[in-house]
């Protein structure tokens, strides 16, 4: 029996081949365009894709994550997604939560305490502001011993109540991370107010340990 070489049979199965092939290969997700707050990852699953934009948001902070993507709108690309990065959801609490969360008493005056704050943000090139927009004090319901202050590390923004009661100063702070790309003013801050827990406990720390360093007494030799 004689076999007959077929060359438009072969051609055909080879191009089949070679298409499915090319049909079965997986590329890996990448970023395809940037434009500051949001990026376009092509190519990958969803959740890869998911995941590159992730990484991408997180470099505006820890607390940044990528939206829902944004629709295609061209069914001829299927492959790609758009993403915005902004504050990951956070969760409701009450007005009793929230002031045990944000609030801690210390055992200090109201000016070491104010100056604290201060050198809180100045040492991280932030910036604190009153209502007379002087970075001194703002009296607040007519009392001597109570305050307001904000300010601003980054897109972070603290509102500050402080009030001396008795030998003790209460410090209760609000914390608002806003948007990338979303511009915000000392006196009308906007964004997301956090209700994380971790926030406030790492600020908390960080304004006793400022108060400590604001204690320490250098001696003229030890500044030289």
């Amino acid at each position: 029996m004689r076999n007959h070489f077929n060359p438009l049979l072969t051609t055909m199965i080879l191009a089949t081949l070679i298409l499915s092939s090319c049909a079965t290969t997986h590329l890996p997700a990448v970023i395809s365009s940037k434009n500051g707050i949001s990026v376009t990852v092509i190519n990958g699953t969803e959740a890869e894709r998911f995941e590159i934009a992730k990484k991408y948001c997180s470099n505006f902070g820890s607390f940044y994550v990528p939206g829902e993507p944004s629709e295609n709108g061209d069914v001829r690309y299927t492959m790609y997604h758009s993403y915005y990065c902004d504050v990951r959801t956070q969760v409701d609490l009450t007005g009793l939560q929230m002031k045990f969360l944000q609030m801690r008493s210390f055992q200090t005056s109201g000016q070491n305490l104010l100056k604290a704050l201060q050198e809180h943000s100045g040492d991280r090139n932030g910036s604190c502001f009153t209502s007379q927009d002087h970075p001194a004090l703002s009296v607040v319901d007519d009392s001597e011993n109570a305050y307001r202050m904000n300010c601003s590390i980054g897109r972070a923004w603290y509102q500050h109540h402080v009030e001396e009661k008795g030998d003790k100063t209460f410090l209760r702070t609000r914390i608002n991370y806003t948007s990338p790309g979303k511009p915000s003013h000392p006196y009308n801050v906007g964004g997301s107010q956090m209700t994380e827990a971790g926030v406030y406990r790492g600020f908390f720390k960080e304004i006793s340990d400022q108060l400590f360093i604001e204690a320490v007494a250098l001696t003229p030799a030890e500044m030289r």
